[in-house]
């Protein structure tokens, strides 16, 4: 066993790490543009591009790593008590950002959290994490839009094996580096499943290709 602090995993990110994870989430999640989905005629946007629909949550390193690269990210201001409220759920290595132009996105500078969008982990009841799910609050019906806030929900087997695969590996490196970010999403589950049962419908999981064959895992959804 390894004595000492020298060989500890670092808590942060180190900006010479983002580019590697960024390479990582270069898949595709199904072989079309998405966003023919759920782009409407006012705003012609992908529903999680439009300013007030989602808002992306980086890392301070990543945040920096984009900025050299340009200036198409820059730290949200919020101008309301609620958005000052949001402030409270970032971490201390963790910074709201807003991009420049979401119109013309810059794909090879998402920022990690559009990367992953929908999806995100899940953990069974065991506390293992063992694959992925939707995002739940995109799951929820838009009176506005008449339909779901997420339309890929419909349309689950276009999403691709190969997106599922490198994703996982990505989450399996964030959760046991952030035990923070683990406990988040060990939470979400569990409410996720009390959720379902509570609706008597199913969780939509996306299993990574080396567990798809593993029945007995089944057990502890």
């Amino acid at each position: 066993m390894l004595k000492g602090n020298k060989n500890k995993l670092s808590k942060d990110y180190q900006i010479d790490e983002i580019p590697y994870f960024l390479e990582m989430l270069e898949e595709p999640i199904v072989d079309y543009d998405c966003s023919v989905l759920c782009r409407d005629s006012k705003d012609d946007m992908a529903y999680c591009c439009q300013p007030g629909n989602a808002l992306p949550l980086l890392y301070k390193t990543e945040y920096q790593y984009l900025r050299t690269l340009s200036d198409f990210w820059g730290e949200w201001k919020p101008t309301t008590k609620e958005g000052r409220q949001m402030l409270e759920y970032a971490g201390e290595n963790q910074i709201f950002a807003e991009c420049s132009d979401p119109r013309n996105c810059k794909r090879k500078e998402r920022s990690i959290t559009c990367r992953v969008f929908p999806l995100e982990p899940y953990i069974d009841r065991r506390g293992v994490f063992v694959c992925l799910t939707f995002m739940q609050s995109f799951l929820e019906y838009d009176e506005d839009l008449g339909r779901g806030k997420c339309p890929l929900a419909m349309h689950t087997k276009d999403i691709r094996q190969e997106f599922i695969d490198s994703h996982f590996l990505f989450w399996q490196s964030l959760l046991l580096r952030f035990p923070r970010e683990y406990q988040i999403y060990k939470s979400s589950s569990a409410s996720l499943r009390k959720y379902n049962k509570k609706n008597k419908s199913d969780i939509i999981l996306f299993y990574p290709s080396s567990y798809k064959n593993i029945k007995s895992m089944r057990d502890y959804i």
